[in-house]
């Protein structure tokens, strides 16, 4: 029988201790890499989702715009036929009954297409509430935006945004990963109009074409999160790469209905965060000069330095 004296039990305790933290790291590890081998698999079906869905609305925009060019003929055709051969049109049927018929086919169709594409954009929502914490952490997400202002002798100043993943999650991460990237250091605040500040890639839009950033694959909106003052939306049709700060209540003119210039009025800009901190600085973007015209485009740009999540 083998006895085992007192250095003999500490060797070999503390054998064990080495081993279990060993086992301990070696776990860790694995569940980090577990994780990111998750995110890598989920990103990459993320990646397939953003092309079948961008090309299936680019595909239902093709077939609505082709839907309504063929209404707007067959109206031309029967106000041609109308103005030349009275109420009854020659002998044919009367218009005031032919053109609510090519109107109730137009919206039939037009819903039909609409419905392919909806449980594309519901399983591209799904995906960015699984990708976010598994590759961002979990919220909330405080992003720092450091700008520098024209005349300010290289002073930075900073601008705070507080983003609304639970309402707002496919933007949210679409955001967050042009903020990874490091696509927005260097850009610039052009606009100070009456009702927006806005943010614009330029000098680096290159960047964001190369990276695959440059548009949301489609118009996510939540009621619960609409256009309320010093919250931050996307700028065109599909939104991006411009963002916008409201700096009045803009629920009605960038939410549903409210852009009518758009080929599809009835889509919203998404809202997606709000400004947390820095509302001085944004006064004084505000009240930055302006060059002649609406747009209202800053005679000097402001610079924006950098926007890094807050770890």
């Amino acid at each position: 029988m083998i006895k085992w004296g007192r250095g003999s039990n500490r060797r070999s305790g503390a054998i064990w201790w080495l081993v279990l933290i060993l086992c301990g790291a070696l776990m860790i590890v694995g569940t980090k890499n577990f994780r990111l081998t998750k995110a890598y698999e989920t990103l990459q079906s993320y990646n397939v989702l953003i092309e079948r869905t961008a090309g299936s609305s680019r595909l239902a925009y093709l077939e609505m715009k082709g839907a309504n060019e063929r209404l707007t003929s067959k109206v031309n055709d029967l106000q041609t036929k109308y103005g030349g051969g009275g109420a009854g049109g020659g002998g044919g049927v009367p218009v005031k009954d032919e053109v609510p018929a090519v109107v109730r086919q137009l919206k039939k169709a037009n819903g039909a297409i609409l419905e392919k594409v909806q449980p594309m954009k519901d399983e591209l929502i799904s995906l960015s509430r699984t990708l976010l914490p598994l590759l961002f952490g979990e919220g909330p997400y405080i992003l720092t935006v450091v700008v520098e202002l024209p005349g300010s002798k290289g002073k930075e100043e900073n601008i705070v945004f507080k983003l609304e993943p639970d309402l707002m999650p496919y933007t949210t991460l679409f955001f967050l990963r042009q903020v990874d990237a490091g696509l927005w250091a260097g850009t610039s605040v052009i606009r100070a109009a009456s009702h927006v500040i806005q943010a614009d890639p330029r000098p680096n839009m290159a960047a964001f074409k190369q990276a695959g950033m440059t548009s949301v694959a489609f118009q996510e909106y939540n009621p619960e999160f609409p256009h309320k003052k010093h919250t931050i939306g996307l700028a065109g049709r599909p939104g991006g790469p411009d963002f916008y700060v409201s700096m009045i209540d803009n629920t009605k003119n960038h939410g549903p209905g409210g852009q009518g210039n758009y080929d599809l009025p009835a889509e919203a800009d998404p809202a997606f965060g709000t400004v947390i901190a820095g509302h001085d600085v944004l006064e004084r973007i505000h009240k930055l000069p302006t060059k002649e015209g609406n747009f209202k485009m800053l005679t000097e740009f402001v610079t924006i330095k950098d926007i890094t999540l807050d770890k």
